[in-house]
């Protein structure tokens, strides 16, 4: 079952803090919102949004890395493989062509539509290399200093 948002925005919160990347708190809320409910419907036990960030956090603090640059930090979140699924529209059992798309509403939101399933894709429709550039401009435009 999924943590209550509060403490679950409190843990990664208190990580971002332990590694010197507080500013990247409400960056990351927004995304963790935005693909709330994929651990729910992916392969990995640990797959989704808010557990991969929280992995990629605890392994930093880990290994000690206090102060990691924004640029490398955008990139390792791009890299994370919750970003690889791609999540279709069901109807009768069937899934259909119909994709959600994170840059339009979240996926709750698309959720709430109708039924939807969601796989892996190896060949991403957004880069890792855009998504890192995506991460930086919002944090220089919302990170908090």
């Amino acid at each position: 079952m999924n943590e209550a948002p509060d403490k679950s925005m409190r843990r990664v919160t208190a990580l971002l803090a332990q590694v010197g990347l507080l500013h990247w708190r409400t960056v990351l809320d927004d995304l963790i919102r935005r693909y709330a409910g994929l651990e729910d419907i992916t392969i990995g036990l640990d797959e989704g949004a808010r557990p991969e960030i929280v992995a990629l956090l605890r392994t930093l603090h880990k290994n000690n890395v206090h102060r990691l640059d924004d640029r490398q930090f955008a990139h390792a979140i791009a890299d994370l493989g919750f970003l690889d699924y791609q999540v279709h529209r069901v109807v009768d059992g069937h899934m259909t062509d119909e994709r959600w798309n994170p840059g339009q509403c979240s996926l709750a939101e698309y959720r709430a539509a109708g039924a939807i399933t969601a796989y892996p894709v190896f060949d991403r429709t957004t880069p890792a290399g855009l998504t890192a550039m995506g991460l930086l401009r919002q944090v220089r435009q919302h990170g908090e200093h």
